[in-house]
């Protein structure tokens, strides 16, 4: 079994290009779950090649900001 961990983002208050707002890609066997993907995890996933073919996308919380879009 085959399984990878890429931090897309380790939290910052916005991102930038040295740092993203927390979000982690897991991809198992071809299967890609998202966890937590705020504000700029498509530029981080196109940077470091992961698949926009995911599973599913799981929050571990909540926050107004996330459904807002402030």
């Amino acid at each position: 079994m085959s399984l990878s961990i890429r931090f897309l983002g380790t939290a910052a208050s916005r991102p930038t290009v040295e740092r993203n707002v927390a979000a982690l890609a897991l991809m198992r066997e071809g299967e890609t779950l998202l966890f937590d993907c705020g504000e700029g995890t498509q530029r981080q996933m196109m940077r470091y090649h992961v698949s926009f073919a995911f599973a599913d996308v799981l929050f571990t919380h909540s926050m107004p900001i996330m459904s807002s879009g402030s």
